[in-house]
């Protein structure tokens, strides 16, 4: 099997780069949002003794207090509130692999546009749940 011409590569590329920059530009409608709604979900996984808490379309996850064991039992010890985050997600970085998906899928030579349309969306099913995991694993 041979190579594809440049003149089809370059074809590829374009339409992928030029779906990218409208993806983008459509997604900043509600990128807010969608940071929100990831940061619901760290909220509502954190382990208890962390906070997680999204700003700015960052998720910080920052420990409110430590466990130690004073005589075989369970302490709690309260952690200062000026406290920094122990880890942080920045939520826009995961979103962009939504959009990478979705406008290679979209750009893909030789499909007839109803299998890119079913592809896509089942790119974005999947990559969407795959977010929806990282951010309740990292929490």
């Amino acid at each position: 099997m041979s190579a594809p011409p440049l003149s089809k590569i370059l074809r590829f590329l374009l339409i992928a780069a030029g779906l990218i920059i409208l993806l983008s530009a459509l997604w900043t409608l509600i990128d807010s949002d969608y940071s929100d709604f990831l940061g619901k979900i760290a909220t509502t996984s954190v382990a208890p003794e962390f906070k997680a808490d999204q700003r700015g379309g960052t998720i910080y996850f920052t420990r409110q207090y430590w466990i130690e064991y004073v005589a075989g039992k369970p302490m709690q010890i309260a952690v200062p509130n000026n406290y920094p985050p122990d880890v942080s997600i920045v939520a826009s970085a995961i979103q962009f692999g939504l959009l990478l998906t979705v406008a290679l899928v979209a750009a893909t030579p030789g499909l007839a546009w109803r299998r890119r349309i079913i592809y896509s969306g089942a790119a974005v099913a999947v990559t969407f749940a795959l977010q929806v995991l990282a951010v309740f694993i990292m929490a």
